[in-house]
């Protein structure tokens, strides 16, 4: 019985470990945040390039060419990476904006921000061969 139970946990400690070998997101170096935030600048008019040019082509792709990140583990982490990179940059300009706003707007700005972190942080539905956020009915 108590094998069976250590057998139990021993399953679901290693069920909800980390996906990643290491314990945390590696962090981005500044080459990296500096290829980032240069692409942002270049086409800040055009967010389509921005999407085109700057997302996942400039940190992640080229981390998971790698021979050395040919795991799934691995592959996370340059996302995860990239992903960090954006957060950081996202979060920069929304406390820029935030300076620039009276109460009531600031007020607002937040409220959107709790819905869209609502939102963003739902879990994706399965749609076939692909994944997508649950984006509420328009």
């Amino acid at each position: 019985m108590k094998l069976g139970i250590a057998a139990a946990l021993a399953i679901l400690f290693a069920w909800f470990m980390p996906v990643s070998s290491s314990a945390q997101t590696p962090k981005p170096t500044e080459k990296d945040v500096a290829a980032i935030r240069a692409c942002a600048v270049k086409y800040k008019d055009d967010l389509d390039k921005v999407e085109q040019q700057c997302l996942f082509n400039l940190v992640a792709t080229p981390c998971t060419n790698k021979p050395s990140h040919a795991s799934n583990a691995a592959t996370a982490d340059c996302y995860r990476t990239e992903t960090a990179i954006w957060d950081d940059l996202l979060n920069e300009n929304y406390k820029k904006l935030l300076g620039t706003l009276d109460d009531q707007q600031t007020e607002k700005l937040r409220a959107m921000q709790r819905a869209w972190i609502l939102i963003a942080t739902r879990p994706a539905i399965s749609t076939g061969t692909r994944s997508r956020a649950r984006w509420p009915a328009r």
